[in-house]
């Protein structure tokens, strides 16, 4: 039954090309909804330096009624855990308050409304959309 012509065996172009099409389609979806999963995710570590940074003031002020940063400067990060953020603190003159920011350094998280966010000793978040 053979008619003459060798059996090929492989791929032909159109079928590479059908699935190189399908794994383009594919990227074009997964990629940027991974770069949101990324953003977020940085955003959140933003957040916890932020409210690590604050428990450590309040326990200084547990300990000496008064947020003295230089009694607590140890205790403070000077950038989130992966070095994402940026953390500085300012103490307020009469020690009873106090405003700690984190800045981001690094794409992605500084895109967007969350590039700095800011925490206060009553509690205040900004911006909103970020928390």
């Amino acid at each position: 039954m053979n008619s003459g012509r060798p059996t090929v065996h492989g791929f032909t172009l159109i079928e590479l090309m059908l699935v190189v099409g399908i794994v383009a389609i594919l990227a074009a979806i997964a990629i940027p909804s991974y770069q949101i999963y990324v953003e977020r995710s940085q955003v959140r570590e933003g957040q916890a330096a932020l409210s690590n940074a604050r428990n450590a003031l309040e326990r200084c002020y547990t300990a000496s009624e008064n947020y003295s940063y230089e009694d607590c400067e140890d205790r403070i990060a000077a950038q989130s855990e992966n070095g994402i953020y940026g953390l500085s603190a300012a103490i307020d003159e009469d020690l009873a308050g106090f405003r700690i920011t984190a800045t981001a350094r690094r794409a992605p998280a500084s895109r967007g409304g969350c590039a700095e966010m800011e925490v206060t000793h009553d509690g205040e978040r900004s911006p909103a959309g970020c928390w």
